[in-house]
């Protein structure tokens, strides 16, 4: 996907995750980003990778949330849930605390 091109360069695949979130111990995130680019010694962008043919909004909005929360613990600026089946991509934003 051309909109994805730029970040080849720099990706790791299959990165685990697990942390705190926002200092809070008992908001602990542990899962398996698909990819995550990095640019500068830092996490840029967090990719999950779907093959859902007709992804509901609900399932949408979950696969937002968890990646939102992996760019938190991570500290990266962008997510991308990549929907290889429809060749499209949601970019998320970064969660907005405090």
């Amino acid at each position: 996907m051309p909109e994805l091109a730029e970040y080849r360069s720099g990706l790791t695949a299959e990165v685990p995750i697990y942390g705190v979130v926002d200092g809070n111990s008992g908001r602990l995130v542990s899962g398996r980003a698909d990819a995550v680019a990095y640019g500068s010694g830092k996490a840029r962008v967090v990719f999950d990778w779907k093959s859902d043919a007709a992804p509901e909004l609900g399932a949408r909005s979950a696969y937002s949330n968890q990646i939102a929360q992996y760019m938190k613990v991570l500290g990266a600026e962008l997510g991308a849930i990549v929907y290889m089946s429809l060749g499209q991509v949601q970019w998320v934003s970064p969660i907005k605390t405090g």
